[in-house]
C-alpha cells in the first residue's frame, strides 16, 4: 500500500474508534456504523489497493458513520466526524450517492448554528476537490454560503463572503475546463444544449442578478436577501475572470444583454432611490449611494473594456452615463469617481480608437469619444472656477499653500491654486483611489489635487494613444486606421488645446509644464501630419503667445509695438521654457509646419527685438552691443538661457536643409510674408530679423537655390527699393553674398541655364 493511503486509513481507522468511544449508549446507531467501518478499513488494509481511495468510494460503509455523527447534537462527536468527512473529500474518497446526503447535512448543522466555519470549510472542500457536486445540491451548498454570509457574527459574514466567492469563480472555471474538453464539447455541439457546468454557471449567474436586483432566484431557492454591494462584487469577479465565457457562448451572452447591462442602466438611474417596484429588503444595508456607485463603475470600466465589441450599443449608453458623471451638478467624489473611469479608458489606444471608429464616426451614433474629451475639458475648468468647491461637498480639505511640502507641485488660475504632492508618471501603474476603496461606505478623504492630477494624466493618456494609433497606422499602413485617427484629431484638438492652454497658464512647476510642452508639440506634430492645418497652426498660434509677455500683441509685426513703448518687457521663467518649446518644435517638426510658419516667424521676431538681437553679415542673431539688452529685464533665468536660445534660433534655419523641397518653400515663403509685413508697418525702426534669417537659410540650401530664387531674388530686390536705409542695405547686402556664394559654390547645372545669372536682367531696373 502507497504511503499517502496507509495514512489515510491509519488516521481514519483512529478517528472511528474516537466516534466508537464518544457514542458508546447514547448513540447506539452511530457506534454500529463506526464498528462497520473499521472492519471495512481493516480489510481494504489486508488487501494492499494501490487505488484504496476508489475503493471506499465506492460504497457508504466508510463515510456512513460520519455523516451520522454530524446528525447529533454532541459537539466532540460532530467536530470529529466533520472533520472526518473533509478529508474523505480532499483525498477523492467520497461515494457518489453520499454528496447530496453530506449538503443535507450541512444543512441541518446551520439550522442548529453548529461549527459553521468547518460548513463552509466542507462546501468549499467538496466543490474544488471533487467533481461531484452540480445541479440541485450544488445550488443547495450555495444557498448555504449565502445564508451565513448574511449571519450576525461578522468573522462568519466574512469568511461565507470569501467562500461565496471562490465558489463563484470554480463554478466558471468549471465552464472552460468543460468546453476546453473535445468530446463533451462535441456532445454539446451535437445536442445543441449547454453542458452540465455551463448550465450551473448559467443558473447561479442569472440568480446573482435577481438578487442583486432584489428579486426572487430561480434557483438558489431559500435566499431571500443580499447585500447590493456584495451583488456586484460578485458580477465584477466573473465578468473580469470569464470574458471567454461570456463572448463565446450565446447563452452567457444573453445574459450579459438581457441581464447584466438592464441591471446596471437601472441602478444608475437618478430615480432609483424612488422606485416602488422592487422594494428594499428590510435587513439589508445600503444606505449610502457611495459603495453601490463605485461597484457599478467598476462593473462598465469591464464591460467597456472587454466586452465592446458584444455590447456596442450598451456600451455606448454606459460612456454616455460615465460623461454624464462629470456634470457640475453631480456630488464632487462622483465626479471624481467617473474619472478614474475615464483614466483608465484612456491610456488604452486600442480603446479609444475603437470608440471612435464605433460611435464617432457612424452617423446615428452618438459622438461619445468628441464627449469625453468636451467633459474632461469642462471638468478641469471647473476646479479653477470654483465650482468643485471643497467646502461645499465636504470631502477635501482646503490647501494651505503656506505650509505645502517643499517638493510639492503647484498649479494657480487666478484666485484659485491647486497642489498636486507628485506628477502622475505616464508609465507607472495607477491606482485609483476611490474605484479601490471597496471597503469603504463613505467617500474617503480627498483633495482638489488628486482630481487635478487624474485629470491632467487623462489627458496626457488621451494625446499619448492617439499619437500610438498614429505611428501604428503609419507602420502598417493601415489606411482605415489612419481615417480613424483622423477623425479622433478633428474630434479632439478643440478640447485639447483648451485643456493644453488651461494647464499651461496654471503650472507653476517647470516640470509641470515641460510635460504640457512636449504633448503640445507632439499634438501639432500629429495635426500637421495629418494635414489638419487649422488645428496644427492653432496649436503653433497657442504656443507663440505662451512664448511672449502677457498682453504682447502678436499682430503688430513692428520692431516695437508703437512708437511710444519704449518700456522694458519682462519675460518669465514660463515664457522661455514656451519659447525653447516653440524652437524645439520648429526643428523637429519643421517637415509638417506649412503655413504655421507665419505665426511662429513672427514671434521669434518679437523674441529678438526683446532680447536685442541683431543679424551678422551671414544672417545669424547675436546680442546687439548698443542695445545691450535695453529693451527686457535680465534675470537669473534669462542669463542663463540667453545663449541657449540664441544657439536654438541659429540651428533652426541650418537644419533647414534637411527639410523636404516642399517644406523649405513653406518656410522661405514665409520669411518673405513676415519682411513684407515688415515693411508695411508703421513703426519708426523696423526688424531685420526677417531679411537676415532669408540669407542664411538661403546659404545653407544653396544646392537647392534654383527652387527658391524667383521667390527670393523678386522680394530681396523688393526689399533694396524701400525707404528705411537698413533694410535697403541689408537686402543689397543678402543679394549680392547670395549671387556670390551661387556663382562660387559647384554647379550642376551650366551657367547659361542658372537662374541665377538671369536675375540682373530679368528682375533689375
Amino acid at each position: 500500500m502507497i504511503g499517502k493511503w496507509k495514512s489515510l486509513v491509519d488516521t481514519l481507522q483512529t478517528d472511528l474508534r474516537s466516534v466508537s468511544s464518544e457514542a458508546k449508549r447514547k448513540h447506539p446507531a452511530v457506534k454500529d456504523a463506526a464498528e462497520r467501518a473499521i472492519l471495512k478499513l481493516r480489510s481494504l488494509s489486508a488487501a494492499n489497493d494501490k487505488h484504496i481511495n476508489e475503493v471506499i468510494a465506492r460504497s457508504d460503509d466508510v463515510i456512513q458513520p460520519f455523516i451520522l455523527g454530524c446528525e447529533t447534537r454532541n459537539p466532540k462527536l460532530i467536530l470529529i466526524s466533520i472533520s472526518c468527512i473533509q478529508k474523505l473529500i480532499s483525498h477523492d474518497a467520497v461515494p457518489d450517492t453520499s454528496v447530496t446526503i453530506i449538503i443535507k447535512t450541512l444543512s441541518d448543522m446551520y439550522k442548529q448554528e453548529t461549527e459553521l466555519l468547518r460548513i463552509l470549510q466542507t462546501i468549499l472542500l467538496l466543490l474544488t476537490s471533487t467533481n461531484l457536486l452540480h445541479g440541485e445540491t450544488l445550488a443547495q451548498a450555495i444557498v448555504i454560503c449565502f445564508q451565513l454570509h448574511s449571519h450576525p457574527e461578522c468573522t462568519i459574514g466574512n469568511t461565507a463572503a470569501a467562500t461565496l466567492r471562490q465558489l463563484v469563480a470554480v463554478v466558471f472555471d468549471r465552464v472552460v475546463q468543460e468546453t476546453s474538453n473535445p468530446a463533451v464539447d462535441e456532445e454539446t455541439k451535437e445536442a445543441e444544449i449547454m453542458g452540465v457546468c455551463a448550465t450551473d454557471a448559467y443558473l447561479l449567474f442569472q440568480d446573482i442578478c435577481q438578487l442583486t436586483n432584489w428579486e426572487p432566484p430561480y434557483w438558489l431557492v431559500g435566499v431571500k436577501e443580499v447585500p447590493r454591494t456584495f451583488g456586484l462584487e460578485l458580477l465584477e469577479n466573473v465578468l473580469v475572470s470569464s470574458h471567454s465565457t461570456f463572448t463565446e457562448q450565446k447563452e452567457f451572452t444573453f445574459l450579459l444583454k438581457e441581464r447584466v447591462c438592464p441591471l446596471i442602466i437601472k441602478l444608475f438611474s437618478p430615480s432609483i432611490k424612488h422606485s416602488r417596484s422592487a422594494p428594499k429588503p428590510s435587513s439589508v444595508s445600503d444606505n449610502n449611494m457611495f459603495s453601490v456607485c463605485v461597484r457599478l463603475l467598476r462593473i462598465v470600466h469591464c464591460l467597456v473594456t472587454n466586452y465592446n465589441t458584444t455590447l456596442v450599443t450598451e456600451c455606448e449608453i454606459f460612456l454616455s452615463i460615465i460623461v454624464k458623471f462629470l456634470d457640475a451638478d453631480k456630488p464632487f467624489w462622483q465626479r471624481t469617481v467617473a474619472l478614474e473611469v475615464l483614466h483608465q479608458v484612456c491610456s488604452e489606444p486600442t480603446l479609444l480608437a475603437h470608440f471612435c471608429r464605433s460611435y464617432d464616426l457612424q452617423e446615428q451614433s452618438s459622438k461619445v469619444f468628441h464627449e469625453i474629451i468636451g467633459a474632461m475639458g469642462g471638468f478641469l475648468q471647473s476646479l479653477f472656477t470654483g465650482s468643485s468647491s471643497v467646502a461645499q461637498n465636504g470631502v477635501a480639505s482646503p490647501i494651505n499653500l503656506g505650509q505645502q511640502p517643499p517638493d510639492s507641485i503647484v498649479f494657480t488660475l487666478g484666485n484659485t491654486s491647486i497642489m498636486l504632492s507628485a506628477l502622475p508618471s505616464m508609465r507607472s501603474s495607477f491606482k485609483p483611489l476611490l474605484l479601490s476603496a471597496l471597503e469603504k461606505n463613505e467617500p474617503p478623504p480627498f483633495t482638489d489635487g488628486y482630481t487635478l492630477g487624474v485629470t491632467y494624466a487623462s489627458i496626457l493618456h488621451i494625446i499619448n494613444s492617439i499619437l500610438q494609433s498614429h505611428n501604428q497606422a503609419e507602420s502598417d499602413s493601415d489606411d482605415e486606421m489612419l481615417g480613424t485617427v483622423t477623425e479622433m484629431t478633428n474630434a479632439s484638438w478643440h478640447g485639447l488645446l483648451a485643456a493644453l492652454s488651461l494647464l499651461l497658464d496654471a503650472a507653476q512647476d517647470e516640470t509641470a509644464r515641460e510635460l504640457v510642452l512636449k504633448s503640445h508639440q507632439d499634438f501639432a506634430s500629429l495635426c500637421g501630419s495629418l494635414e489638419i492645418t487649422v488645428a496644427r497652426d492653432a496649436f503653433i498660434n497657442a504656443l507663440c503667445k505662451a512664448s511672449l509677455p502677457p498682453h504682447y500683441d502678436l499682430f503688430v509685426t513692428g520692431n516695437k509695438h508703437t512708437e511710444d513703448d519704449k518700456g522694458l518687457v519682462m519675460l518669465s521663467a514660463k515664457n522661455i521654457q514656451c519659447m525653447r518649446s516653440l524652437l524645439s518644435m520648429a526643428h523637429c517638426h519643421g517637415k509638417v509646419m506649412g503655413s504655421g510658419w507665419n505665426m511662429l516667424l513672427r514671434t521669434l521676431q518679437h523674441l529678438t527685438w526683446i532680447l536685442g538681437l541683431v543679424p551678422t553679415d551671414n544672417g545669424q542673431l547675436v546680442p546687439s552691443p548698443s542695445a545691450d539688452g535695453a529693451n527686457v529685464v535680465k534675470t537669473a533665468a534669462l542669463s542663463a538661457d540667453l545663449p541657449i536660445i540664441c544657439s536654438m534660433l541659429s540651428r533652426l534655419f541650418q537644419s533647414s536643409q534637411y527639410l523636404s523641397e516642399k517644406a523649405l518653400t513653406h518656410l522661405v515663403q514665409a520669411l518673405c510674408h513676415l519682411s513684407a509685413d515688415t515693411e508695411a508697418s508703421s513703426s519708426r525702426e523696423k526688424s531685420l530679423f526677417s531679411v537676415g534669417k532669408i540669407l542664411e537659410t538661403c546659404l545653407v540650401n544653396l544646392s537647392r537655390l534654383s527652387l527658391l530664387w524667383e521667390l527670393v531674388s523678386g522680394h530681396l530686390l523688393t526689399v533694396c527699393r524701400e525707404s528705411y536705409s537698413p533694410r535697403r542695405n541689408w537686402g543689397a547686402l543678402a543679394l549680392t553674398k547670395l549671387l556670390r556664394a551661387a556663382i562660387e559654390a559647384d554647379q550642376s547645372i551650366p551657367l547659361s541655364q542658372n537662374p541665377v545669372s538671369g536675375v540682373l536682367g530679368t528682375k533689375w531696373g
